[in-house]
């Protein structure tokens, strides 16, 4: 059943990456001290606010041949839905607005974020267009909220960096001569050799235009212990995320497995599982059938995926996700049509197709307040997902 569980978060994971899953983003710095002519000082320090050895040290950007996440938010706010997103971004505490009305969702166009275990960010990087006037503003807003938060010395010419706290997280805040309209966030053990020896990792590989929100990992069984079965003997996970202007939105991607023999087993394994999480009523009903246009296609060493999402079903997705994170959308839930039956036959299982065999009715309108929030609360709690999936509640 772990298996079949599985395939519900991993049709969501990419719609999930786009909201509440990285440290908040947060206009630049342009304020430090020149770099003096003393030799530089030693490795910044693990801050006093996190506990030593409580876990293993942190890469920063190094971190971005584990786990890279990139998203256009420029592009998710340009959407259809890009009111709805805002209101999920601010919901979520390392996005939420300050004070000062500092709204990283308005600001921010462009974000990578990097990591070595599913949303444990390690490093951001964020592209933005404000003055330095308005940069300065955001990093004093969040300098404030730690002990000794704010500029200092970081000993690194063209380097100026800010100590800082968004929600929980503590990050060393850089912003460089040479690239004043990105701000990058760093674990502060990593800060360093993140600047001097992997520089080149914040804008390497860019995201082709179409997509609004790539993925990349490596051994992505080892990282995903909810989908290990499914992704074991994978190489490398690239998925992407393309929001159409009707909506709807697709998802396409590449798993590079180790031999044309492991792709196809991968291919089964993967169709096997989202078939069955496809049939379960919570998928067909409250997510309005999301997985019945799933294919997974093993072409030599390589397997294909491809999953089509209709707008109903992108706004069953985007309100059960506002549900439960306590957004309020802007607007009701509200399809064009009364009933949409979901009736895709099914053909060619090599190919890996999933076409459901009968039509099941669903609503035609969800209640934000009611019915959403009900469905999410059951999504978070009930067995539809694994234990160990990011964000699964305990049964009350």
């Amino acid at each position: 059943m772990n298996r079949a569980r599985a395939a519900l978060a991993l049709a969501a994971v990419t719609a999930l990456a786009c909201f509440g899953c990285g440290p908040a983003r947060a206009p630049e710095l342009a304020v430090s001290a020149p770099p003096t002519s003393a030799p530089p000082p030693p490795p910044v320090p693990v801050p006093e606010d996190t506990e030593a050895g409580s876990r293993p040290p942190r890469e920063g950007l190094r971190s971005c041949d584990a786990i890279r996440l990139d998203v256009s938010i420029a592009k998710l706010r340009a959407s259809r839905r890009g009111a709805w997103l805002a209101a999920i971004f601010a919901a979520e505490p390392r996005l939420a607005p300050t004070k000062r009305k500092i709204v990283p969702f308005e600001v921010a166009d462009e974000a990578r974020l990097c990591g070595r275990a599913p949303l444990a960010w390690e490093a951001v990087v964020i592209r933005h267009a404000l003055p330095a006037a308005r940069v300065d503003e955001a990093l004093a807003v969040y300098g404030a909220r730690i002990d000794h938060g704010g500029p200092f010395d970081f000993g690194v010419p063209g380097a100026h960096a800010s100590k800082i706290r968004i929600a929980d997280d503590v990050w060393t805040a850089i912003v460089r001569d040479q690239a004043p309209h990105e701000l990058w966030l760093l674990a502060p053990e990593a800060a360093r050799a993140s600047v001097t020896d992997h520089s080149e990792k914040a804008g390497e590989d860019p995201m082709p235009a179409p997509l609004a929100v790539r993925a990349r990992v490596h051994d992505p069984a080892s990282r995903f212990s909810w989908a290990a079965h499914e992704l074991g003997g994978v190489v490398t996970l690239d998925l992407g995320l393309t929001l159409l202007p009707d909506g709807a939105a697709r998802l396409e991607g590449t798993a590079a497995a180790s031999s044309p023999e492991a792709a196809k087993e991968v291919a089964r394994r993967i169709t096997a599982t989202v078939e069955r999480a496809a049939g379960t009523f919570f998928v067909r009903v409250a997510l309005r059938g999301i997985l019945s246009g799933f294919s997974a296609v093993a072409i030599g060493d390589r397997v294909k995926i491809t999953m089509p999402v209709s707008a109903p079903e992108l706004d069953s997705l985007l309100a059960l996700v506002a549900a439960s994170l306590g957004a309020h959308l802007p607007e009701p839930v509200a399809f064009a049509t009364s009933e949409v039956p979901i009736t895709r036959r099914r053909q060619g299982r090599e190919a890996g197709d999933l076409r459901q065999d009968r039509a099941w009715p669903t609503r035609s309108r969800l209640s934000v307040g009611e019915d959403v929030a009900g469905q999410a609360k059951v999504l978070a709690k009930s067995t539809c997902l694994p234990r160990d999936f990011p964000g699964r509640g305990s049964p009350s």
